[in-house]
């Protein structure tokens, strides 16, 4: 299976739980991915109120931790804050 390294889990550019994987082979390119799962505001077309939405988002980045692809890759997923899934999603283990 591909392979997920967890290299930083500090991130301060970034809200919610962010850490810098590096992925081999690289995804779409890229070799290293943040990884950043937060709680964001969504708004209830219904109701007209506001919820909070669980989300994890993969991200290309260079080595350092900046993103350098705003585009969500593969294994973006919506209802969870877990990186391992969003890995998982992106067909990479994550390596212990």
């Amino acid at each position: 299976m591909k392979r997920a390294t967890l290299l930083r889990t500090r991130l301060p550019q970034f809200h919610g739980m962010a850490a810098l994987y590096q992925l081999d082979p690289p995804l779409q390119g890229h070799a290293h991915v943040v990884v950043s799962a937060l709680q964001a505001p969504q708004h209830d077309r219904v109701s007209g109120g506001t919820t909070m939405h669980a989300e994890t988002y993969v991200f290309g980045s260079d080595a350092d931790g900046s993103v350098t692809a705003a585009t969500e890759l593969p294994g973006s997923t919506a209802g969870t804050l877990d990186h391992r899934t969003a890995l998982l999603g992106a067909g990479y283990e994550v390596a212990s």
